[in-house]
């Protein structure tokens, strides 16, 4: 492999795509990708297209596990960051936190205190 091996814009336009990862997630696994690669020697670390490799390495990546550590699920704080950004950027769709087509959970004590 060559020491400074990039995927091509193409490939990261797939990862992105097709796996639905992000940059981030996608540099993290070219990382990994480089470190295996320029570690392993003789014919086995030897190969036409790298950029075919490296969408399989993603492929089993993806399968395993998520690039991010993650399960796959989303943790509340990674929701909550996300409803954060749409309110800044003003991309929400309208309301509040808490507002919409349910009923209000009323936590005080009321009839039942």
């Amino acid at each position: 492999m060559p020491d400074d091996w990039e995927p091509n814009p193409q490939t990261i336009h797939w990862g992105l795509n097709e796996l639905g990862w992000r940059l981030f997630q996608i540099d993290s696994v070219v990382q990994t990708f480089r470190d295996y690669w320029h570690a392993e020697a003789g014919q086995r670390a030897r190969k036409l297209d790298w950029d075919l490799t490296f969408k399989n390495w993603c492929r089993r990546e993806g399968t395993q596990h998520k690039p991010n550590g993650s399960n796959g699920k989303k943790s509340m704080a990674t929701i909550a960051m996300e409803m954060a950004r749409e309110s800044d950027d003003g991309s929400d769709l309208g309301g509040k936190i808490g507002e919409g087509d349910g009923p209000m959970l009323d936590l005080t004590l009321g009839e039942y205190g």
